[in-house]
């Protein structure tokens, strides 16, 4: 069953979608932001449990892991201490051959040492490459929002309230999305839900017609706006943020293509 929430202007109670469609009424405006607070805290907190949940999960595995871990460390201590008394033996054997291997390995590990030092640095790039591409995907699979903020470099609600901007600029224009799979997004608009192909690469997300150089800093990442000039003249300024709720608004949607 879809939540209701309780209207102030009607004294009955709606569904989200229902205030979200006159969210740009005055008369509805505040009952939409209410419900829309409401509706966040009860996602904020679901995800939190979720994420509870998954924390105590991975707590006892990588507990059980350590203790498996511990088991064969004292086997292999064991078996190495059964083979020391043996090797013993061999060892003056052994030292005549090293000498000489020594001798031979020494010019190799010199003429390797710059391609190993290449490879280590080449390696050590495409990992963090990997990572912050890893990292964006994690941040748009919990779903995300992109909103126009500026309309000709003016605050896009004061540029509405003034007749300078069109009044559906944000209700027609905001988009809200998730990953589908490793290569399309599952988007709504206008109360309709479509898939639309996206791509990341290193600083630069790419996603329908938009696109946002994002950064890493520590352990979270950062969407810089977009500029996007339009035919009749105007520039709208777009901000990509995380919006849990997402995939319920954009599987909601009234038509699904």
């Amino acid at each position: 069953m879809v939540k209701k929430y309780y209207s102030q202007h009607s004294r009955t109670k709606h569904t989200y979608q229902f205030y979200k469609d006159r969210q740009n009424d005055p008369k509805w405006r505040n009952d939409f932001i209410e419900a829309r607070s409401k509706r966040r805290k009860s996602i904020a907190i679901k995800s939190l449990a979720v994420l509870l949940v998954i924390c105590i999960a991975a707590f006892f595995t990588f507990r059980q892991h350590n203790k498996n871990n511990g088991e064969i460390s004292a086997t292999f201590s064991q078996n190495s201490s059964n083979q020391n008394s043996s090797s013993d033996q061999d060892s003056q054997k052994s030292s005549t051959i090293s000498s000489s291997t020594t001798q031979q390995s020494s010019y190799s590990y010199s003429s390797d040492t710059s391609l190993s030092s290449s490879t280590t640095e080449a390696s050590s790039s495409e990992t963090s490459t990997t990572n912050n591409i890893t990292a964006v995907k994690n941040v748009l699979q919990s779903g995300f929002e992109i909103a126009p903020i500026l309309y000709n470099g003016e605050d896009v609600g004061k540029a509405m309230d003034e007749g300078k901007a069109p009044q559906n600029t944000i209700h027609d224009g905001v988009e809200f999305g998730y990953l589908k799979d490793d290569s399309l997004a599952r988007m709504s608009l206008m109360g309709g839900a479509f898939d639309q192909p996206y791509e990341i690469s290193e600083g630069i997300l790419t996603i329908g017609h938009f696109q946002f150089n994002y950064s890493e800093n520590g352990n979270s990442i950062t969407f810089d706006t977009y500029e996007k000039s339009y035919s009749d003249g105007s520039t709208i300024t777009w901000q990509l943020s995380s919006y849990p709720g997402a995939k319920y608004s954009v599987d909601s949607a009234y038509v699904q293509n």
